[in-house]
């Protein structure tokens, strides 16, 4: 069976997101943390958009989470791959250092592997803890298909 379920708003709404893409598989699993908000603060996409952009794996943003990783996903796991997305907003002014912040605590604190090209920080990037604590429901855990 396959399932996709999606909440209100996620097509259309306009303000800035900070979203996790994790990608569980047998005994591995992969995240990626990405924002709504373009690295030059030009443009903008709704949370879905940016979603269907990855799964389209086309383009520059979805190449690095399907084949730029030291180790790529293999065909056999995307066929048995859960993928799961959750996006929260964030004040514009936070949402660079929001996703930064993410990066950093997903692999450093929790050892996650992430697809992300970027550096992860050595040192936990400043962030107020009313944004930390927004960005809580990004870090549950999901467990393993076995």
């Amino acid at each position: 069976m396959i399932e996709a379920i999606f909440t209100a708003g996620g097509l259309t709404t306009r303000k800035p997101c900070v979203y996790v893409i994790e990608i569980a598989c047998s005994n591995m699993t992969w995240v990626y943390v990405g924002r709504t908000r373009t690295s030059n603060k030009t443009g903008m996409s709704p949370p879905y958009k940016r979603l269907a952009l990855h799964l389209a794996k086309r383009g520059k943003t979805q190449s690095c989470i399907w084949s730029n990783h030291p180790k790529p996903l293999s065909r056999r796991a995307l066929r048995e791959a859960r993928i799961t997305f959750r996006a929260v907003f964030v004040p514009g002014k936070s949402v660079q250092k929001a996703e930064k912040w993410l990066r950093w605590y997903l692999q450093r604190k929790c050892r996650r592997t992430l697809l992300n090209r970027e550096p992860v920080p050595r040192r936990e990037p400043c962030l107020e803890e009313d944004i930390k604590e927004s960005l809580r429901p990004l870090l549950a855990a999901r467990r393993h298909i076995g």
